[in-house]
């Protein structure tokens, strides 16, 4: 993530201000958890482009897997691609066996992500005939309401702090520009390097803010 304002005197630009933060510490350790998480016995969690690269994989991550194709010779992936949100159902052969596999997916617009939670349907329907049918139907439920519990740690962990950091830091930069009276203290709590960035920022603030509140009153 890159952060710049011009640094304007006399109506022209004489500089930039600018940052720069590398959070992939923060990104590999979200898709760390996300890796862990699993569903039914073997289901997982991957992450795919809007081109159908894997961005999050236990084991193709970086392949592009838009051409797979299900028992049916279907383009299944295809599929999740063109829909972006949504449920399937489709029968995928794996070791010579082919089953029924079910797969959640929704779209997260702010990194043009697919999140896609799988797995394979009697994994989830290992109970008698009489219920299974309600079961299909709260999988699919907890499938999505996982999916929505991904976004809201996507949002805390990384998203939401990274958009308050870099808003923060374009206010602190129009204060110094003099576009602005006054300027707010960055309100990242965490405790991650961008909490920290956060601190070192604030600490700039307020310091500045003093030196020229103390240059005014000598005008």
């Amino acid at each position: 993530m890159s952060v710049y304002s011009p640094i304007i005197k006399n109506d022209e630009i004489i500089g930039v201000l600018y940052i720069g933060y590398d959070f992939t510490k923060g990104l590999e350790t979200l898709k760390n958890k996300l890796k862990e998480v699993v569903i039914g016995d073997t289901g997982y969690i991957y992450i795919l482009d809007n081109k159908g690269k894997l961005l999050l994989h236990k084991s193709l991550e970086g392949k592009n897997i838009s051409k797979l194709k299900d028992a049916d010779n279907k383009f299944f992936i295809q599929n999740i691609l063109k829909k972006q949100n949504g449920v399937i159902h489709y029968e995928y052969e794996e070791k010579g066996k082919v089953a029924t596999k079910t797969a959640a997916f929704a779209y997260y617009k702010k990194w043009n992500w697919i999140i896609v939670a799988g797995s394979y349907q009697d994994e989830f329907l290992e109970i008698s005939s009489q219920v299974q049918k309600v079961f299909v139907i709260a999988t699919i439920i907890l499938t999505l309401i996982l999916l929505g519990v991904i976004f809201v740690l996507i949002n805390k962990i990384i998203s939401n702090p990274i958009e308050k950091f870099q808003n923060g830091l374009l206010d602190f930069f129009s204060y110094l520009n003099k576009s602005k009276d006054n300027v707010e203290k960055i309100n990242v709590t965490s405790n991650d390097e961008i909490g920290r960035m956060a601190n070192i920022v604030n600490e700039n603030i307020e310091d500045i803010k003093k030196h020229i509140t103390e240059d005014n009153n000598l005008i």
